[in-house]
């Protein structure tokens, strides 16, 4: 499950009631331009926006128009709730696998632009990045170092393991 995925319940059971509507729209438009800051929309990224979408119960189409300075106004009178806006907003780098050189400069901009704490945004993107790749190295690891025999893998148990003599 994503981050936005387990943060679903948290927005949608326990918090919603906190959460006015201008800052769901907010979220869901930080959201939105998180996603489009490379200028590059995939399947899976159109995807997240439209779940985002649901998620918080704001069309699109109600976010679009909304610049990120409103937005951003918008979350950043509440420091509890921006921070948890850089999670998902961190989550949504991520979308596309990692974060390149235009969303890395958005990053950048959005925490000197609106005077985001450095732990609060930047250090959000890092630890997620990094639990990432932790997350993929450990995937690559079990691959590798599996106990089960894959196809074409040659099997350590001595019953199937042929001899170089026998070959």
């Amino acid at each position: 499950m994503t981050v936005l995925g387990s943060l679903k319940s948290f927005f949608l059971v326990q918090q919603s009631k906190r959460w006015s509507d201008d800052e769901r729209k907010a979220l869901v438009r930080l959201f939105y331009d998180v996603i489009t800051a490379d200028g590059i929309v995939d399947a899976a990224e159109l995807e997240a926006i439209e779940q985002a979408s649901r998620t918080w119960g704001i069309p699109i189409a109600d976010v679009t128009p909304l610049g990120i300075g409103w937005a951003m106004g918008v979350l950043t009178k509440d420091p509890k709730k921006l921070k948890a806006a850089c999670l998902v907003v961190a989550n949504a780098f991520f979308v596309d696998g990692d974060l390149d050189e235009a969303e890395q400069a958005f990053i950048e901009k959005l925490s000197t632009t609106y005077q985001i704490p450095d732990d609060v945004l930047r250090g959000t993107v890092a630890t997620l990045r990094q639990h990432k790749l932790d997350e993929a190295l450990k995937a690559i690891h079990d691959e590798a170092f599996s106990t089960t025999p894959h196809e074409g893998t040659p099997v350590e148990d001595s019953e199937h393991r042929r001899d170089v003599d026998d070959v």
